[in-house]
């Protein structure tokens, strides 16, 4: 079972990537905060296996969220930002993020992005993913939030 902390203040977004981490994981528990402080304060309480998170929040920034975060923990980060300067990136990195994917997403890119680091810790946690690396299948693909599509055209 996989255990995972979204920080995300747009709760379509935060919807969508636990739709997608069920559909993968059906066994995981995905908690949502819309918040960088309740998200700080959640993962203080209780043991995750991932956190995806957000840079724009409402009170303080992804950044500022992943310091704190590291300081009473290594649980692996992937940042999800609309920003995705190259000096983000590192920033993010630097700051003990495992992984950075810019926003627009493919969920399916964010999927294969977190087993790749659940892997990496998989010897340290004794985390062991379902054996299958295809999402589980549907009958019809879900719709994506525009947010996070990637056919969109920019200008």
């Amino acid at each position: 079972m996989i255990d995972e902390l979204v920080i995300e203040d747009d709760p379509e977004i935060g919807e969508t990537i636990s739709m997608v981490f069920s559909m993968r994981w059906p066994e995981a528990r995905v908690v949502v905060k819309e918040s960088g402080n309740d998200g700080v304060t959640v993962n203080k309480c209780e043991s995750f296996d991932l956190v995806t998170l957000d840079v724009n929040l409402p009170d303080i920034d992804g950044f500022e969220v992943l310091s704190k975060i590291r300081e009473t923990s290594t649980v692996p980060v992937i940042m999800l930002p609309v920003r995705a300067s190259e000096t983000d990136r590192v920033r993010g990195l630097e700051m003990g993020a495992d992984d950075y994917l810019a926003k627009p997403f493919s969920p399916f890119e964010l999927l294969a992005r977190a087993s790749a680091v659940l892997r990496q810790v998989s010897g340290k946690t004794g985390l062991r993913p379902r054996a299958s690396s295809k999402p589980a299948k549907s009958e019809s693909t879900p719709k994506l939030p525009r947010s996070l599509s990637t056919t969109s055209k920019s200008t």
